[in-house]
Parts: structure tokens; sequence; C-alpha cells
């Protein structure tokens, strides 16, 4: 059995008060870690297995936090690299399934580097396997995107209520540059989700939409930070969820203007639906500027159905209770209908959130 060593992840760039327990969170992770089973799916446009740099991807700032970094270097554990060269559209996205069967804290890690104007799209499925003991794993991503090219990524993480997932995404991006990131959080035991994105060269842009679920005892903790170095960078963070139960979540969403980012735009949203008395919601929306010529702006909303569309939904014959399940589903299905990919999408839809209602409808027999 591998010993348990304490973090810290998911650090808040500019700390606040300490009684507020929002400045990083504490996860115990082992200190020994296996490489999950994958399989990859990548075009003939796509050289995998290529050698990188690795002082530069290494010296990327982990959204989760460098003692993350740090403990999943000391693994060993074999990254699988991507390169993509200049001008490639990249037509099919490359598909990475993650699916964990052996009860040992599983790890992968990945690394790719888009060329100049060439245009790629990741899609990252976490899968638990049938009969599978496992409790804990981790993934992390580190892009460099080179000028003028567009890299999105889908990240899908649907577990059990016994697994805890630990989730890094960094990426670095040129002039003229796009990263565009959707996570879909659906179910597990906790889920502690960072990434920070720095916006190094004019124009580049980052866009984040995420859906989540939390229900139970589930532990939710996201850390987005957008940097922006160069000028009239651009930054949306939108974050999108339902909390039930007994389910916490903390979201940090940082937009960072730095000085010489002259012209730059950052704009950050959430929306949070409360659906019962004990859940335990903290959103923590930041703006840190060093640079006049910006516009930062943020916004949160929290709480119930109003009382209007309560009566909307229940004189067309909705209760109560349905009317917040088609809220949990709508809010899934809006942020998983921008996911490009038709096999993704109905995967979503068929097989995820159909799930999702089946263990809903046998809880409330229970």
């Amino acid at each position: 059995m591998s010993e348990l060593r304490e973090i810290s992840v998911n650090h808040l760039p500019s700390p606040t008060w300490n009684w507020l327990k929002v400045n990083e969170a504490y996860i115990k992770v082992p200190s020994e870690a296996v490489k999950g089973n994958e399989l990859i799916e990548a075009g003939k446009d796509i050289k995998r297995n290529v050698s990188l740099d690795q002082e530069r991807f290494l010296s990327f700032e982990a959204g989760l936090g460098e003692e993350f970094s740090q403990l999943t270097e000391s693994f060993k554990i074999a990254k699988e690299s991507f390169k993509i060269e200049n001008d490639t559209k990249v037509k099919e996205p490359v598909r990475i399934d993650i699916s964990y069967l052996e009860n040992s804290f599983a790890f992968n890690s990945y690394e790719a580097h888009v060329g100049d104007d060439s245009e790629c799209t990741f899609i990252v499925n976490h899968i638990i396997c049938e009969g599978s003991d496992i409790k804990e794993a981790a993934c992390d991503m580190r892009f460099i995107i080179g000028k003028r090219s567009t890299v999105k990524l889908v990240q899908i993480h649907s577990f059990n209520d016994e697994m805890k997932f630990y989730n890094n995404v960094s990426a670095e991006c040129a002039e003229d540059a796009r990263f565009e990131v959707i996570h879909l959080e659906l179910a597990s035991a906790g889920i502690f989700e960072g990434l920070c994105c720095n916006l190094l060269g004019d124009r580049s842009s980052l866009r984040i939409d995420t859906a989540y679920l939390g229900k139970n005892e589930d532990i939710i903790d996201f850390n987005y930070v957008a940097r922006h170095r160069g000028k009239e960078t651009k930054s949306n963070i939108y974050c999108n969820g339902v909390l039930k139960n007994n389910a916490s979540k903390v979201f940090r969403g940082t937009i960072d203007f730095i000085k010489g980012c002259a012209g730059a735009v950052g704009d950050e949203k959430e929306d949070v639906l409360l659906i019962d008395e004990d859940v335990v919601n903290k959103t923590v929306p930041l703006i840190l500027c060093a640079e006049e010529d910006v516009e930062g702006t943020h916004g949160a909303t929290i709480g119930k159905l109003s009382d209007e569309v309560l009566f909307y939904f229940m004189a067309r014959g909705i209760d109560e209770e349905n009317a917040y399940k088609l809220m949990i589903d709508g809010r899934i299905r809006e942020v998983a209908s921008k996911i490009e990919d038709e096999k993704t999408r109905e995967y979503i839809f068929e097989t995820l959130l159909k799930n999702e209602d089946e263990v809903s409808e046998e809880e409330e027999d229970e």
C-alpha cells in the first residue's frame, strides 16, 4: 500500500481571509501511481511519441499547483506526446479513452505542441471499468499553441460515488492563438479541477465552458486562471452547475491582467442552481489588474428556481421535482451542445444523461 502524501492544490492567486477556506484545497494522494489504461485514436496528420521541449513543458504554471506537478513528476510515468506541424487542419479529433480497472492510484500525462496556422481537437473521456475498486486517479494535459492556431479540448468526467479525481490543464498561447475548453463533471466523490492558461501572444484567447452536477456528499473544487500577458488578449470563463443533497463546491475564477496587456478583455460568470438546503457553495471570482487599459467583468447567479419559473412549469403539468430534473438536464445539455463532434454529443445525451436519470430514480425509490 502506497504511503499517502498531503499536498495543497488549487491555490487562489491572491489569497483572501483564511477563515473563508477558499485560498486552497488539501488532498491526500498516494506517493506512487500506475498508468491508467488508455486507448488513443489519432489521425496521420498527428505525430505521436515524439521528442518535445521537456524543460518548457515543465516550466508551465499548473492550475492545480506546483506541489501537484512535483508529485506527478516523481511517479516517472511515461508521457504521451503529440505534435501537429504548421499549416495542419486536423479533421478528426484526437480521441483519448482512459479506463480505470486496477485498484491502484492511476495517473496519465499528455503533452501537445501545435504548430502555427493549425487546428486540432482533443476529446478525453474517463471511464471506470465495471467491477473496478479504484478510488483515485489523476490526469495532466499541457499544450503549446502556435500562432493563429486553435486547440479545442473536451474532457468528460463521469465516475461512481467513491471516485476522487484530480485534473490539471496548462497551456501557452502564441499570437492570435485560441484555446477552447469544455469540461463536463457529472459524478464523483470529489473533483479537483485546475486550469492555467498563459495568453502570451497578442490577441490570443481562452474560453472555458463548464457544466457540473454535485450530489450526495460530492466535493467539487475548481481553479481557473487566465494570465493576460499579450496585448488585446481575451478570456471568457463560464461555469454552469447544480448542487443537491449535501454536495459542496468551490469555484475560483481568476482573470489576471499583467502589466503590458493593454486592450485585454476578460469576462467570467457562474450560474449555480441550489436544490437542497444542505448544499455548500463558495464562488470566488477574482480580477487582478496591473494594467490600466483593460476591461474585466465578473458575475454570479446563485439560488433556487424562482416562483415564476416554478409556476410556469406547474401550469404545464410539471411538478417541482420534475422541474428541477429538467433544469439539471438542460444545463448539462447546453454546454454539451457546444461540442462539435456528433459521436461525443450522442454519447453524452444517450448514455451519460440517461444513466444519471436512472440513478436519480433509484435514489428516490429508496
